[in-house]
């Protein structure tokens, strides 16, 4: 199932991952989706996505572990991807330069999303972010859906 970005961040509305395989159940909520400017990006010259035509986007989130084990924090990073209107998907960055180490990564919460040291215990609620870099076309609609498992309205 693919959800609309925008569609959820106006409605408000919990989204359920299940990635039975791993055990894995917990809920987001997608709070902004926000085109970086390249001025806020400290560590330019370590990130090597910027070599390539495009634009940074960040997708700020609240998650739940609604499963009976601890969630490791990156779930969301691994497993989350958008697809536009032409269905072609984008993975989420996963540089630690960008997303680690750097003050953008520390000021828009994508470090919360790659460190393995701060799992979700059941019932759990945090905040965090992942990264994409997308193309740039004004005129794009972004649907979010996963890699594995599935997706769905609360």
């Amino acid at each position: 199932m693919k959800i609309p970005i925008q569609e959820a961040i106006l409605s408000g509305d919990w989204l359920v991952i299940d990635i039975p395989d791993e055990n894995y159940k917990y809920k987001i909520r997608i709070v902004e989706f926000l085109k970086m400017n390249l001025q806020d990006i400290d560590n330019k010259s370590r990130l090597s996505f910027l070599t390539d035509s495009g634009n940074l986007w960040i997708l700020k989130l609240e998650l739940i572990n609604i499963g009976k084990i601890q969630l490791p924090s990156v779930a969301p990073q691994s497993c989350l991807v958008l697809h536009d209107q032409d269905d072609c998907e984008f993975e989420t960055l996963k540089e630690l330069s960008l997303t680690y180490s750097s003050d953008l990564g520390k000021k828009t919460g994508l470090r919360r999303f790659v460190s393995e040291e701060s799992p979700f215990s059941p019932k759990i609620k945090g905040k965090g972010a992942v990264a994409f870099f997308l193309p740039d076309d004004e005129e794009a609609e972004y649907f979010i859906s996963t890699r594995i498992g599935t997706i769905q309205g609360a």
